[in-house]
């Protein structure tokens, strides 16, 4: 018998122009639990080939930007864990980029396999799948399978459950067999990470709990907003009766640069923003502007060596009217001097003097 092909593309609900760019705010990924029972169907499947779009019904689309790197994925079922999918049964799935919150399939991924969380339209005659979801490369699913491969030995008890890794900036390398405490007011549990840093603890009484990883030296727990004290120690959560929760235990480094930025009249400058460049960068993404006193401070910065630049980009502004300058308050990148952070160091006294501004020149 034929495989059963089922297929859906999916446009955002909105016109979409040729490059226009659409977000999708999703929050928190929920926990495994909730991406199971909120899903018509669970299933690992391998791609086995993507085929282009096809735009006659809708030419606005043939020009969008990056259209061509997509297509519609001709996917295989290799296991089920819900749902009505069988083993080696095919279907078609795939979505235009830029609609909003719908996966969409990139023609490099022909041949990788997938856990996805799928949810039916027109019962079950056509799928899709949430970037809001838990779906994701196989190899990117560990956590998920810990579970769904022994659900029955598991069903109704509570989970804890996350990924022990850096951030977005930076990699951390190290995360096998870390420590993960959790803490009510009786009692402290513990596991281990596994060797892709992801650890699970079953059977938690319901309660109010604090967890506490174990910190790698010269990292520090990911900091969100302005309001959580820095450096954090643990994270706090909530664990009802037969429920999951998913906490990530994200890492950033602890090494920080800072120093200060004066004017040519001696007075602190406020709102001058400071990069630091590695050798082949022009625009960095660490950095950091002055406060009124001048002062700058640029967190969690990778161990290396930089050069440190006032206004990289050159563009003359009120609060930087003057071209880019390098530490020590040099205006060739050659003639300027690196600063070298290592693990878990703080380096102070970056300090520059601006000699000069637009309007200096201008009344000379």
């Amino acid at each position: 018998m034929k495989p059963v092909l089922r297929a859906l593309i999916i446009g955002a609900a909105i016109t979409l122009a040729a490059d226009a760019t659409f977000a999708c705010s999703c929050g928190s990924k929920p926990p495994v639990l909730n991406a199971y029972e909120g899903a018509t169907a669970v299933v690992i499947v391998r791609v086995l080939s993507i085929e282009p779009f096809n735009n006659d019904d809708n030419p606005e689309l043939a020009n969008m930007k990056y259209l061509s790197e997509y297509g519609v994925a001709t996917l295989v079922v290799e296991k089920v864990y819900k749902g009505g999918l069988r083993v080696n049964e095919q279907f078609s799935l795939g979505s235009y980029p830029n609609a909003a919150c719908i996966w969409s399939f990139r023609k490099e991924t022909a041949g990788h396999r997938f856990l996805l969380y799928l949810r039916s339209i027109g019962g079950q005659e056509s799928w899709l799948v949430s970037t809001c979801d838990r779906s994701n490369f196989l190899e990117h699913a560990t956590e998920d399978l810990l579970y769904l491969d022994n659900m029955e030995k598991h069903r109704g008890k509570t989970r804890v459950s996350g990924q022990y890794a850096g951030n977005w900036k930076v990699t951390l390398s190290d995360v096998a067999n870390k420590t993960i405490r959790f803490r009510d007011k009786n009692k402290t549990y513990e596991t281990k990470t596994n060797a892709d840093g992801v650890y699970e603890i079953y059977d938690l009484p319901p309660g109010n709990y604090s967890l506490e990883p174990e910190i790698p030296k010269g990292w520090q727990l990911t900091r969100y907003n302005s309001t959580e004290p820095h450096p954090l120690k643990s994270i706090p959560f909530k664990l009802e009766a037969k429920k999951h929760v998913s906490l990530n235990v994200s890492f950033e480094p602890s090494n920080t640069v800072e120093g200060s930025v004066v004017g040519p009249d001696g007075n602190p400058m406020e709102g001058v923003c400071v990069d630091l460049l590695k050798p082949d960068q022009v625009d960095g993404n660490l950095s950091n502007c002055t406060n009124e006193h001048g002062v700058f401070s640029i967190t969690s910065v990778p161990e290396g060596s930089y050069v440190v630049a006032l206004n990289a980009d050159g563009k003359l502004s009120p609060e930087e009217p003057f071209p880019t300058i390098f530490y020590p308050s040099v205006t060739q990148r050659e003639k300027a001097t690196w600063i070298t952070i290592g693990n878990g160091e703080i380096v102070k006294g970056v300090d520059f003097v601006v000699s000069h501004t637009a309007e200096d020149r201008k009344s000379t």
